[in-house]
């Protein structure tokens, strides 16, 4: 729980943390908390190399009525490679969610959203559809 990464980010270290926002299990108040705490402590150095995004409405660690489906390993891997810390990366919502082992899945209409860096949201440009990541943009909270 130590907010210090100094050590982690000496050496290369990026790090992407992301939270639901419905999340029953974990209040998603306790992430935005230690990213707090991390950036504080770090300066300048740890605000390039560590990022936080909320998720609404994703659950503890996926599922939800939000757009949960995000390729997170993806995005860190392009963030190492280009050096470019993503603002925003692209989530969706699937046709079908998964339900218990016992369960056939459950049809959902899909839509896609991004998932901006914190203390950045989402916000719905007013036009177009709804569904659309790219009628979307990342505001300040």
């Amino acid at each position: 729980m130590s907010p210090d990464l100094s050590a982690f980010v000496a050496h290369g270290g990026k790090l992407i943390t992301y939270h639901g926002t419905t999340d029953g299990l974990i209040p998603y108040g306790n992430s935005v908390n230690y990213y707090k705490s991390v950036v504080a402590g770090g300066g300048d150095r740890i605000k390039e190399n560590v990022a936080l995004y909320l998720v609404p409405g994703m659950d503890h660690c996926t599922g939800g009525e939000g757009a949960f489906d995000v390729d997170w390993l993806a995005a860190l891997e392009q963030w190492d490679r280009t050096g470019q810390k993503p603002s925003a990366l692209d989530a969706r919502h699937p046709a079908l969610m998964s339900g218990s082992p016992f369960a056939p899945p459950t049809p959902s209409k899909p839509f896609a959203r991004p998932v901006c860096a914190y203390p950045q949201t989402a916000k719905y440009e007013g036009a177009g559809d709804g569904a659309d990541a790219a009628n979307w943009e990342c505001v300040a909270r």
